[in-house]
């Protein structure tokens, strides 16, 4: 006994009891090289997060989804993407990327999954170095062999090789904007490279031994080099010309030479004696920052160039105004020997690390104690680096260890394991 007239109002009522019950229509899901890995019954409202919640089996990454060539982000729907029924819709994961290396090895792992994503083939020869391009698309790796090496970050390829040298690649570095690559070598002189074409643009002689460190300018127009000869050099990076010579460690071998975050200044360590500030137009020394009996360890820019973090041998650590030349904060507590140091991008943090393990965050404004950090049980902490964010802390202790913190909580997230050897660097991709 249902009128007739009202058939027509419960059948709309029932399509749009349906429409809110159940989504309207299937969405296969594809990886970027076309492989469906998903089916999803999904409703035109939905937006990125919806998707990511109902992916099967997601890693604990970030994706990026697309319709064509359009991405699904932020509070964008699929109706306005265009998406209907049947619909392909391509998922790129991504994980922000750390790169671990020792003397034997290089590992790119995934940092949000914790995941070993690739390992660099060096064919036997030992690393010296190994870093990001700016953009974290690409490794450069200096090697024993006498070559420097570039590598797909997220393939694990060797894409080129930077060969001419007669003796170790001891570093190797790219230009800010990631299109010039420099290498020192024991052959006593360091190159200039387009990573383009791979071709050595320019071969900078002049040092009378082992060239061990090199740095760009921050703006890409000057190079930097320190040899065993006790010298420090500046070049120019179009000509290839040598601009000045800076002396002032002795008869030391310069053990790092780095420019200031604006290129003002250049600092210069010999590993337990000394470390200079200079005036990078002039080459004037500005100070020497003199170790005691116990010697001077490590030095460290903070990212925006107004203080620099120096640290001795007996554990003493100091915060460095490098506008007037003082002290703004000893930081003081543990007598146990400093291992290195690093700020966080925004100049908030400094973490320093110590021989038994233990890693100390610091308030690098204040100079006030935050936490602590059991990284190793009596190995000593060996390199730290921040995530670009500062949310995440990157540890690798002595004896292979490498570990992902939270900086917030002092957690330890995940624990990278893969070498089993002293780790020699650890950093994140920037971009």
């Amino acid at each position: 006994g249902c009128d007739f007239r009202s058939r027509p109002r419960l059948h709309a009522a029932l399509q749009e009891f349906r429409r809110r019950r159940a989504p309207a229509m299937r969405v296969p899901l594809r990886t970027i090289g076309g492989r469906e890995f998903a089916v999803l019954d999904a409703d035109p409202s939905w937006t990125v997060s919806n998707i990511c919640l109902r992916m099967p089996d997601a890693p604990s990454s970030s994706a990026r989804v697309f319709h064509g060539v359009q991405e699904l982000s932020g509070l964008r729907t699929l109706k306005e993407l265009g998406v209907c029924d049947g619909s392909s819709l391509s998922v790129v994961f991504t994980d922000r990327l750390i790169l671990t290396a020792s003397r034997s090895a290089a590992h790119i792992w995934g940092a949000d999954s914790g995941r070993l994503m690739h390992s660099l083939d060096m064919q036997g020869a030992a690393l010296r170095s190994a870093d990001f391009s700016p953009d974290g698309t690409c490794v450069l790796t200096a090697s024993d062999d006498g070559a420097a090496r570039l590598w797909s970050s997220s393939r694990g390829e060797c894409i080129g090789v930077l060969e001419g040298h007669g003796a170790v690649v001891n570093a190797a570095a790219f230009s800010p904007d990631g299109s010039l690559v420099l290498t020192a070598s024991g052959d006593h002189t360091a190159k200039i490279w387009s990573r383009e074409s791979r071709e050595c643009k320019h071969i900078l002689r002049g040092h009378q031994a082992a060239v061990t460190c090199c740095d760009f300018s921050p703006r890409g127009g000057r190079a930097l080099t320190g040899s065993s000869d006790a010298s420090t050099k500046l070049w120019r990076t179009d000509s290839g010309n040598c601009i000045r010579t800076l002396w002032g460690h002795g008869l030391f071998a310069v053990k790092s030479a780095r420019f200031s975050p604006d290129g003002s200044l250049v600092i210069t360590c010999v590993e337990g004696r000394t470390t200079a500030m200079w005036n990078a137009n002039t080459g004037e020394c500005l100070r020497m920052l003199k170790g005691d009996r116990t010697g001077l360890l490590y030095q460290k820019f903070s990212p925006d160039g107004a203080r620099i973090f120096t640290c001795m041998w007996d554990g003493c650590a100091e915060l460095w105004s490098v506008e007037a030349h003082e002290c703004l904060h000893v930081l003081e507590g543990r007598s146990v020997r400093m291992i290195s140091a690093e700020f966080s991008r925004d100049c908030s943090l400094l973490v320093v690390t110590y021989a038994d393990g233990i890693a100390e965050l610091w308030d690098a404004k204040s100079g006030e104690f935050l936490h602590s950090l059991h990284v190793a049980e009596r190995h000593r902490v060996r390199v730290v680096s921040f995530s670009p964010d500062g949310a995440l802390l990157l540890t690798a202790s002595f004896e292979g260890t490498v570990k992902l913190w939270s900086v917030s909580s002092g957690r330890c997230l995940s624990v990278l394991q893969g070498h089993g050897e002293r780790i020699t660097s650890a950093a994140f991709a920037q971009s």
